[in-house]
């Protein structure tokens, strides 16, 4: 294992943005739920309670054109 020198590569791994991971598919929920079981984390995303793209695009939709008053 190659150990970073301070004032060498470790400045790269600092303010770098995630890859995009694509849109989220009802395949990408089913994935997720089956392999929750080798990994610890979160309830709701072991169990699939998470929107898909389209069911954010949605909500979202119907959230922005809802009145404020």
């Amino acid at each position: 294992m190659r150990r970073l020198k301070m004032g060498d590569e470790w400045k790269e791994l600092i303010d770098v943005d995630f890859p995009d991971i694509g849109p989220i598919t009802d395949e990408t929920r089913e994935q997720i739920k089956q392999q929750s079981l080798r990994y610890r984390g979160s309830v709701r995303l072991s169990q699939g309670r998470f929107m898909t793209t389209d069911e954010y695009e949605e909500y979202r939709d119907r959230v922005r054109n809802t009145p404020l008053s």
